[in-house]
């Protein structure tokens, strides 16, 4: 399993169209997980991906519109962006977000029109033991239709059992 620092990663533009935007960005064969600093008064205007994306808010607020549904988000909220759906943000004040996407060969796939909740609260969402059967470790999660993102809690002196994922 790869294991990386931020402090070692390179920061690069999140996106040409939103070069204010930065961050460091790790990159596995399905999955990428970025830690970005949007700066206050960023607009990233209406688009759709064919990624599912997991926006986790560490500090600083943005007003998330996705789909159908808008909200004024900020620490301790995540965002689920379902693939090719509509999404913008209007960010109010300098915002870090730890960000998760699907990059797979599911990523091109057609998806199932899942509907639900697109905002969270991690406080308020119930916490399972994320694998049982592996550690002790528990928190909430959030499930979308390629990935799914859980808030860990790890009691000191945890170990996880050997165990792969697909």
């Amino acid at each position: 399993m790869p294991v990386f620092k931020w402090s070692e990663l390179e920061k690069e533009a999140v996106d040409p169209e939103h070069p204010s935007a930065t961050g460091s960005i790790f990159r596995g064969e399905k999955i990428a997980v970025a830690r970005l600093l949007f700066p206050a008064a960023t607009e990233v205007k209406p688009h759709a991906r064919p990624h599912e994306q997991v926006h986790s808010i560490v500090r600083g607020k943005a007003k998330y519109r996705v789909g159908g549904d808008e909200k004024v988000v900020g620490p301790g909220e995540a965002v689920l962006i379902r693939s090719n759906t509509e999404h913008s943000l209007h960010v109010l004040e300098e915002m870090e977000v730890i960000g998760f996407q699907d990059v797979g060969p599911a990523a091109s796939a057609k998806p199932k029109g899942a509907k639900g909740s697109v905002f969270f609260k991690w406080d308020e969402m119930k916490s399972d033991f994320i694998t049982p059967k592996y550690s002790s470790g528990q928190g909430p999660t959030i499930t979308g239709e390629r990935i799914e993102v859980a808030f860990m809690f790890y009691p000191a002196g945890t170990e996880g059992k050997p165990h792969s994922h697909p």
